[in-house]
């Protein structure tokens, strides 16, 4: 097991997975270079239905397709063809049917959607109790989808139409290019606003 300070629990996950594998023999204590690492960022072109778009996005580590499919440690991004792009994330540990339902229905939902549009096909997530990393697991993100219909979760199509309508809806109504419009989805979640910020 390895401790997670509570202060920055996902970004010592992310520094125990991107570690050199000889230097685990610390993995329980803080170290200051975590403010140093580098920086892997992205500018994707995506299409949800008609619309194409650009993302930016910071990809945490990369591994080779062998190193991924093993599940071992990935290294700092590098530009070799050979290298899988991986999210790292945490999460509670599940010890209940219900805490299992509510990973799959909300917590899967945020890591597919993130990844799916930027084109990263694995995510690592840790599993933690009291601050300690009890499990790690690695969901491929085309898969994710299915693991999430089980017990009345998410559909991945649905959620896309979804954004897509809402894509749609923001090039309707945006009249004016020059200026900062604001969009607002707030329960009861059953409409959607869209305003020229006044700021």
């Amino acid at each position: 097991t390895t401790t997670l300070n509570p202060r920055y629990m996902g970004r010592r996950f992310e520094e125990i997975c991107t570690k050199p594998s000889d230097m685990h023999q610390n993995d329980d204590k803080a170290d200051s270079s975590m403010e140093k690492h580098r920086e892997h960022c992205v500018v994707v072109r995506a299409k949800i239905g008609d619309h194409e778009i650009l993302l930016g996005a910071e990809i945490d580590c990369v591994a080779s397709s062998l190193r991924a499919q093993n599940g071992s440690s990935c290294s700092n991004a590098s530009s070799s063809n050979e290298n899988v792009w991986i999210e790292l994330k945490t999460s509670v540990y599940q010890e209940t049917e219900r805490q299992r339902i509510s990973f799959k229905k909300y917590k899967l939902l945020k890591f597919w959607i993130q990844s799916y549009l930027v084109g990263v096909p694995l995510i690592k997530c840790g599993f933690r109790k009291d601050h300690i990393l009890k499990e790690v697991e690695t969901f491929e993100t085309l898969k994710i989808p299915r693991i999430a219909r089980d017990k009345g979760g998410w559909n991945g199509n649905v959620c896309l139409n979804f954004a897509s309508e809402i894509l749609k809806f923001i090039r309707k109504n945006v009249k004016d290019p020059s200026k900062v419009y604001r969009i607002s989805y707030s329960a009861p979640w059953d409409s959607i606003r869209m305003y020229v910020n006044s700021q």
